[in-house]
């Protein structure tokens, strides 16, 4: 290749993003950039930033998971270095294993032989840096910053005022900063926008460095949803659909239409958020009304019958404390026989659960096993139970951590979307347990979940054979 054929190859990649992720993707992977339309669409989006023909100081692009945004990121930041040196980036993830590759490899893009004969010698092979580095040509205010929206990122800047050319000199970039638990944490979802305003927007050394966040929405409230209420004037926005208002798939080879229709009856609510960038308030998003199934009249037989409990140990906190009962008919189906609810401190609570027990032993001769979660309050209280009652089989059940609430609750969406869960009509606490499964939500700081807790339980012990120790 001649220099003026270099020149040429040079100036034709600085002048189009999209070219360069094509050029530059071959060079490092080995094989061809998938460059589909929702990829192109990114690409000029990040072009019309880096050449300062924003609208807006900040862009907000929120696209499903898969779709290599933060490989798209990396080729972005070195394609700026080619057109400016002094360019300065802070990159922000919410994982630590992020920021070190992407430092890492944009590191590494800019040392390959075929860069540096475009683009010339930038990157000092002995600096050892894992977090950061400097170009050469741009001195010390040039460079990369990385860090977790969690650590101190102190001396973190983007943005660089004595830039030659002010055109455009880094931005923030923010690269799926919100922790996955900002879907059942609200001091997540207070957190990480606090974090932005205090430790992240005061970096940008110019009034012209914005902010590019480029995220899959998880959730109404995560960061996105914040930037949406609080600061819609200052961002503009790239939404990016798994599937389109055509019912067409955004990326075809990775996720073909059936998959991305697969996923969306499996998980609605999953789908409407990390998939279609449109998340939903969480009324009816996870146990949907046809799932409720009912039945009226007792089947005949069952494989096994046994009681599930979820005790609320003051009446005073408004915990309420529901039994239930249920039977794996010879249909393998499960079947709600029935149940009793009420708001009772701990001794009427235990002598209800043992006049429950009588009523469903006498009903249901199979009937013995009694599942009572073994939290360290209720040792004493199972102990107590087994003497006044023994013909109880109780069986200790460890539910584990908090945050392990969500897989009851998708334990309980599956077999209820399968069709194998039945309610008895006749109950007189169905209303109410219908209701409380149609309106859970995770995002509920005190939610009340007996209903969920027990189907949960009751699902486990029925249809996957465990015991005691569930959930840890």
């Amino acid at each position: 290749m001649t220099q003026q054929d270099k020149f040429e190859l040079a100036k034709r990649l600085i002048l189009s993003f999209e070219e360069y992720v094509k050029w530059i993707h071959q060079l490092a992977q080995g094989t061809e950039y998938d460059m589909t339309p929702a990829h192109a669409r990114l690409c000029a989006k990040l072009q019309k930033y880096a050449e300062g023909r924003n609208e807006k100081r900040n862009l907000m692009i929120n696209c499903p998971v898969g779709m290599g945004k933060s490989l798209l990121v990396q080729y972005f930041i070195t394609w700026c270095f080619a057109r400016n040196k002094s360019c300065m980036f802070c990159y922000v993830s919410y994982g630590e294993k992020l920021i070190k590759k992407l430092s890492r490899d944009s590191r590494n893009l800019m040392m390959m032989p075929e860069w540096e004969e475009l683009f010339g010698k930038e990157m000092d092979p002995n600096d050892k840096s894992v977090l950061n580095y400097h170009l050469i040509s741009g001195g010390l205010r040039s460079g990369l910053t990385a860090g977790t929206i969690s650590s101190a990122l102190l001396g973190v800047d983007c943005g660089n005022p004595a830039s030659p050319d002010q055109t455009y000199t880094g931005s923030m970039i923010l690269d799926d900063i919100c922790s996955p638990e900002i879907v059942t944490s609200v001091h997540e979802q207070i957190n990480t926008p606090e974090i932005y305003q205090r430790k992240l927007a005061t970096r940008r050394r110019t009034p012209k460095t914005g902010t590019i966040c480029i995220m899959q929405r998880l959730h109404p409230q995560d960061f996105a949803g914040w930037v949406a209420k609080n600061e819609p004037e200052e961002w503009e926005w790239v939404i990016i659909p798994a599937l389109n208002e055509a019912g067409e798939s955004f990326y075809p080879k990775r996720y073909p239409k059936e998959e991305l229709e697969r996923l969306q009856k499996q998980n609605p609510y999953m789908f409407a958020a990390m998939y279609q960038q449109a998340p939903i308030e969480n009324y009816g998003a996870y146990f949907h009304e046809e799932w409720i199934r009912t039945f009226r009249v007792t089947p005949e037989e069952f494989q096994k019958v046994f009681i599930t409990t979820d005790f609320g140990m003051s009446a005073n906190k408004g915990d309420k404390t529901l039994f239930c009962c249920w039977g794996l008919g010879k249909d393998n189906n499960l079947y709600l026989l029935r149940t009793r609810m009420g708001k009772w401190e701990v001794p009427d609570g235990k002598k209800f659960c043992i006049e429950f027990f009588q009523r469903c032993r006498a009903a249901f001769r199979q009937c013995r096993r009694v599942y009572i979660e073994n939290t360290l309050s209720g040792i004493g209280f199972i102990q107590e139970m087994r003497r006044e009652c023994p013909e109880m089989a109780i069986v200790p059940l460890r539910r584990g951590a908090k945050k392990n609430k969500m897989n009851r609750v998708d334990s309980a969406m599956t077999w209820l979307e399968a069709g194998r869960v039945y309610f008895r009509e006749a109950d007189p606490n169905f209303v109410p347990l219908r209701a409380e499964l149609l309106a859970w939500s995770p995002s509920d700081k005190n939610p009340t979940d007996e209903i969920c807790d027990n189907v949960g339980d009751a699902c486990e012990i029925a249809f996957n054979q465990k015991t005691s120790s569930i959930f840890v």
